[in-house]
């Protein structure tokens, strides 16, 4: 079997750590591309080379509710909108400088 420079690191960094290790954080480790040491372990893995444990991925995504924090977090406009007038300022004049609602402020 023909060992490329991928499949020896991979190889070697597994032999020296035993312990499981996904791979993204051995493509890390190695400084390697995710999708490339992933197809070598998978390749490895048919060759009896690699173990290999699979597991279910949960998929993240931002809930509807979450969306408005896209535009910023409501404290760090404040936070804007006090630089914007010298650090100070009363908590009525606020929303109508900063454009922010005022249940945020």
């Amino acid at each position: 079997m023909h060992v490329n420079e991928l499949d020896y690191a991979v190889l070697t960094y597994l032999g020296q750590n035993p312990q499981e290790i996904t791979v993204s954080d051995l493509a890390l480790k190695l400084g390697k591309d995710q999708s490339q040491v992933s197809a070598c372990c998978l390749s490895r893995a048919e060759d009896g080379w690699i173990t290999l444990r699979e597991e279910e991925r949960l998929w993240l995504r931002l809930g509807k509710k979450a969306e408005p924090l896209l535009e910023g977090f409501p404290e760090r406009k404040v936070i804007a909108v006090l630089e914007t007038m010298g650090g100070q300022a009363e908590l009525p004049q606020i929303p109508d400088v900063g454009q922010i609602g005022r249940a945020h402020v």
